[in-house]
């Protein structure tokens, strides 16, 4: 036994070397983006070995359940000569131990050749040798792990939690802390699914003979899940978590216009105070009537509008945000007319989508490369900071 997993994994570090090489020579030679590269060794790879498997080993008999949830039940069975000890514990067991070790010796040589071989090579690193060596510890990882819980959760496994780990967090060692955790969490909780689910489910169906599923199958079940979860609550790049920032970041965006609306029709009528209806403000912005309620209701929470009978006026706050607002806008249409050749009526539309992002920094910035301006290009006062 431990002659065929050390046969199978010399086999898969040597096929995992030839996929590096010609991956790189494709990109190299053959001006082929990596990823495509990658995918073009690895489909012709698949396909010959399976017409390797129809020439060679056509009689052999391979369960395809085995090779594809592998015999994690059974392990425990095949055991080392008289003791306890199964081979996959000691195989897998072994290959952890290599991971963890390569780990924590190279870790800053791993680190910046994978995510930036050139530098890499400039201080003395060969990236290139990193990169046959992962490979071959990855092959042989994936070879021990298969013989135990068979293709579909190698894959599961490979690929899930890493991603859980990206999703969940950008630091490096975090996202190698995540992964192992969410890793663990999906064995746990798929073999736990495995035993319980299966009787619940299919005895309310009528099938009480089911008593368990495949382990491998449920954690990758259980590792889909949760990842499934993860896309959708992330809190940097969830599904969730994004419309909310895009819905807030809308919200803000109206408000702020809002407030430049009224800010400018003080300034037009030379006072402060001016009371502007609902009516008044959507014949002037584009805005539909719920983005508009919500718009202001946050105005009035964050005490920049002030409501009255007959509408709403600008707080002293408010008025402070507005200005900084307006004079960003102006700003930023002075830049654009001293250095693009833009005719008047271009400047303004531009303006109005980049002066919610201005900050003071910008404008101070914006303030020293014009000389400090004090008007427009439209001739109109740019308020002070």
């Amino acid at each position: 036994n431990f002659l065929n997993s050390l046969l199978l994994s010399a086999g898969a570090i040597i096929v995992g070397i030839l996929s590096a090489l010609l991956s790189e020579w494709l990109n190299n030679v053959g001006k082929v983006e990596r990823s495509a590269s990658l995918g073009i060794v690895f489909t012709t790879f698949f396909a010959a070995g399976l017409l390797l498997l129809r020439m060679v080993a056509d009689h052999v008999d391979l369960d395809p359940a085995c090779v594809l949830y592998g015999s994690l039940e059974l392990v425990v069975l095949d055991t080392i000569g008289t003791t306890d000890i199964p081979w996959a514990v000691v195989v897998n067991g072994l290959m952890l131990l290599l991971n963890i070790l390569l780990l924590m010796v190279f870790f800053k040589e791993l680190r910046i050749s994978t995510f930036d071989p050139e530098l890499a090579t400039s201080i003395g690193i060969n990236a290139r040798l990193i990169n046959y060596c992962l490979m071959t510890v990855t092959a042989a990882s994936l070879v021990a792990a298969f013989k135990s819980v068979g293709s579909i959760l190698v894959v599961a496994m490979f690929i899930t939690p890493p991603v859980i780990g990206l999703l969940l967090s950008d630091r490096l060692v975090m996202v190698l802390i995540i992964s192992v955790i969410s890793g663990a969490i999906s064995a746990a909780s798929g073999h736990a699914m495995a035993i319980t689910l299966p009787p619940v489910i299919f005895s309310r169906l009528g099938y009480t003979g089911v008593s368990s599923a495949s382990t491998a199958g449920m954690i990758a079940v259980s590792s889909g899940i949760i990842l499934v979860f993860t896309i959708l609550f992330s809190p940097s790049y969830g599904i969730i978590a994004r419309y909310l920032s895009q819905h807030f970041l809308r919200l803000k965006i109206t408000a702020e216009d809002l407030m430049g609306f009224l800010y400018r029709t003080e300034e037009a009528q030379k006072k402060t105070g001016v009371i502007l209806t609902q009516k008044e403000f959507v014949g002037k912005i584009s805005v539909g009537w719920l983005k508009f309620q919500s718009s202001v209701r946050w105005l009035e929470k964050e005490l920049l509008f002030k409501k009255s009978d007959d509408g709403w006026s600008l707080t002293e706050k408010g008025r402070t945000q507005a200005k900084d607002l307006v004079r960003s806008h102006r700003l930023w249409e002075s830049y654009m007319a001293r250095h693009f050749l833009l005719p008047e009526d271009h400047l303004h539309p531009t303006a109005e989508a980049v002066e919610h992002y201005i900050d003071s920094s910008i404008r101070g910035e914006l303030v020293k490369e014009l000389d400090q301006p004090k008007e427009d290009p439209h001739g109109r006062e740019i308020p002070s900071e």
